[in-house]
Parts: C-alpha cells; sequence; structure tokens
C-alpha cells in the first residue's frame, strides 16, 4: 500500500480539482444563461435602479459646475448684495462719512482666504493638508498673531510633523507656547 500511496493521492487531489472546475465551469454558464435572457435596459429601469441607490442622472450636455465656478457665482452674488445694501442705505445717511463694509460682507467676499478673524476677538486659521510651517507662520503673521516669523519659525520648528489639519482658534494676543499648542492639537 505505501507504494501506492503517492499515486492514489495524486488520483484523489486530481479528482477534487476536476470537480471544483466542473462546478466553476457550470455557475459560469449559468450566468451568462441569465443575462442573456435579461430584458435590455431602458432609460425608466436605470433611472429607477438609480434612484433605489441614491443617485441621479444627468444628461451629458446638462448645466454642471466646478468648485471654481461655484465659488465665482457665489463670490459675485455676495457682491451684488453688497451693492444693493449700499444702495438701499437712506438719502441721509449718503452725505455722512464713508461707512466701513461690515465683517460679515467682508468674510462672504473672500470665502477662498484661509485666515479670518471675527467681530468677537477670536481669530481663526484654517490649516490645509499640505501646509507647511512657514505657510502657517505667513499666515499668522497676516492675521496679526506674530510679530517675527523667523523668531517663531525658530521656535516651532521642532513641532513641524505635528501640525494638525483644521481650524485652530485663537483668542486675543496669544504667546508663541499657546500658538504652537493650538496648531498641533488634534482637531478631529
Amino acid at each position: 500500500m505505501r507504494k501506492n500511496r503517492s499515486l492514489l493521492v495524486g488520483l484523489g487531489i486530481g479528482l477534487m480539482l476536476g470537480a471544483a472546475m466542473l462546478q466553476l465551469m457550470t455557475a459560469a454558464q449559468k450566468q451568462q444563461d441569465g443575462l442573456e435572457s435579461r430584458d435590455p435596459l431602458s432609460l425608466e429601469t436605470v433611472k429607477k435602479d438609480a434612484e433605489g441607490l441614491g443617485y441621479s442622472l444627468l444628461k451629458i450636455g446638462g448645466d454642471t459646475y466646478s468648485q471654481a465656478q461655484l465659488d465665482e457665482a457665489v463670490k459675485k452674488a455676495a457682491e451684488k448684495a453688497a451693492a444693493e445694501a449700499a444702495a438701499a442705505k437712506p438719502a441721509a445717511d449718503a452725505g455722512a462719512a464713508k461707512p466701513e463694509a461690515s465683517p460679515s460682507a467682508t468674510s462672504a467676499a473672500s470665502p477662498e482666504s484661509s485666515p479670518s478673524k471675527s467681530e468677537s476677538g477670536i481669530t481663526g486659521l484654517y490649516i490645509a493638508y499640505n501646509d507647511d510651517l512657514t505657510r502657517v507662520a505667513s499666515n499668522l503673521a497676516d492675521l496679526d498673531l506674530i510679530d517675527d516669523k523667523a523668531a517663531f519659525l525658530k521656535k516651532a520648528k521642532p513641532y513641524a510633523k505635528a501640525l494638525q489639519v483644521g481650524l485652530s482658534k485663537f483668542t486675543g494676543q496669544p504667546t508663541f507656547d499657546d500658538i504652537i499648542a493650538e496648531i498641533t492639537r488634534r482637531k478631529h
């Protein structure tokens, strides 16, 4: 029996592999037959299937907008609203000194800027995914949170790899240590 052992093992493995291949071919044939018997797709069935999955269909050549085009349209609408608000002022205010734009109108006119300052004394800085420490320092200098960019870079260099993506909020005039703690704080 030991002489024929390898022959019997080979025969058994061959039978198992042959049966598995036969099952695989049978399943593939059944699937092919099912696809051939299916009705061709119609627009109504595609729409119904898409709505069932939470999608919507768009016609080729329909109006779609990129993010940049949408941002531009929002900016134009904000400028138009600000112009209409300025035109709606009473005639008595027309002789007074030129009024400053409200902070909300200013922030609506430039949504793409990452640094922002609110009227409550809280200053926000959004740190994007690819921002490095030099860019963050430039944005902090633009917000008047730091006076000496080089000194800040020297102090914060050990933390350059620990910058966290997200909105950093600063109150008043923070120290370098406060700024470093905030820009390295986990935002999620």
